[in-house]
């Protein structure tokens, strides 16, 4: 409507098609983008399709009521331009002159733009890095207040394997001043003393009354250790039975964890799932623990679906050795933010997302067609291992 160097006034009309779903917001994700559109009035860019910018952050949003009308008035004002970044504040009014709505400090961005054949770093893949962990001693810790507690206040529940690496860890946390909660499969909820239960693994109330008892007598849980996947056989061994009773210890048990966890009151524990030769990380790793390759697929989804809920996946190698119990307790005390973490030979591995071309990614193994070129029916693929 009207616009002068670095500021701008626009007239947003609403079609009718959005106004139906606007009572469903306090403002509709098109009506905020449409305010946000109004940065483009405060300069003219030259060239635009070399200079393209796009949102990249928002300072403050303040709505003065809900339900905004359907005619609205945006006036925006730049308030920062360094040639790469634009700032700009944008107030709304309705037709009478009330204030709206307040959108300071947003910033779009310039981003280069390639030419479509130029696909070479749009390539990502998965591998897995060296990333040692600090680690902490829980009597001389000198890191910030704010990054860490008095080791009396951590407590963390360990679902124990029978290989007892969990009592080991437990024993540890213990001497450090943690507290230890272990917690084995049974065929119900018992507590055998204050700091060891059972509970049948296939059961959500089970996991429930669990959670409860431990919050009741102020036990602020700050980890969850799940270690019943260590317990499953190799591939090799495994009868279908076996596999069955398997996703019953790892990943079904996983996400009653989780149901249970959404009733919890305060900030959700870490949960961190072991696993043992579940995922190849260095050469000659077999992955013989099939098993659980579910139990880490659920993490990335869980992760990806609920960010309230922070999920680590810790891969020990095929062979145990004495250090295990000690790297746990580090992970535990000490731990980053890696969604994924393995254990080889004495290194720490975490799996990263990072940029790669075109010609180092992995060259297809199989092909579901026959040597005449026929697509291969479904009973006659075979199973391949997949890394």
């Amino acid at each position: 409507v009207w616009r002068q160097p670095g500021e701008v006034v626009a007239e947003i009309v609403v079609p009718p098609a959005v106004t139906q779903s606007c009572p469903s917001y306090r403002i509709h994700p098109a009506v905020l983008d449409a305010c946000f559109h109004v940065f483009r009035g405060v300069k003219i860019v030259d060239n635009p399709r070399e200079n393209f910018f796009l949102p990249a952050h928002v300072r403050r949003i303040r709505l003065y009521r809900d339900h905004p009308p359907s005619r609205l008035w945006a006036h925006g004002r730049m308030v920062a331009d360094d040639g790469d970044s634009m700032t700009t504040d944008i107030w709304v009014y309705d037709a009478e002159g009330n204030r709206v709505a307040d959108i300071l400090g947003f910033r779009v961005d310039r981003v280069e733009q390639k030419a479509a054949e130029q696909v070479d770093d749009l390539f990502f893949q998965h591998q897995w890095q060296l990333c040692p962990l600090e680690t902490v001693d829980p009597e001389n810790d000198e890191r910030p207040a704010a990054d860490t507690a008095p080791a009396s206040s951590h407590c963390f529940m360990l679902l124990a394997d029978n290989g007892r690496l969990c009592d080991r860890v437990a024993e540890q946390l213990s001497a450090s001043g943690a507290t230890a909660i272990v917690v084995r499969k049974g065929s119900q909820f018992r507590r055998l003393d204050d700091g060891h239960f059972e509970i049948a693994q296939d059961s959500l109330a089970d996991f429930k009354q669990l959670l409860n008892h431990l919050q009741s007598i102020g036990c602020q849980l700050e980890g969850i250790v799940h270690a019943w996947s260590l317990d499953q056989p190799g591939a090799t061994q495994m009868s279908s039975d076996q596999l069955q009773q398997s996703q019953q210890d790892g990943v079904l048990s996983a996400l009653r964890l989780a149901h249970a966890m959404i009733e919890l009151d305060g900030p959700p524990p870490r949960i961190r799932f072991i696993t043992r030769d579940a995922q190849c990380v260095i050469e000659g790793d077999g992955v013989s623990r099939l098993a659980s390759s579910p139990l880490v697929g659920f993490a990335r989804v869980a992760a990806n679906e609920d960010a309230s809920l922070r999920w680590t996946v810790i891969d020990l190698p095929i062979s145990s050795d004495a250090d295990e119990p000690a790297a746990l307790v580090q992970e535990l005390l000490a731990g980053d933010e890696e969604w994924e973490v393995a254990y080889r030979r004495g290194q720490r591995w975490a799996n990263r997302l990072v940029r790669v071309s075109c010609e180092h990614l992995p060259t297809r193994m199989f092909d579901a067609v026959d040597r005449g070129g026929e697509a291969v029916s479904y009973t006659h693929l075979r199973a391949h291992e997949t890394i």
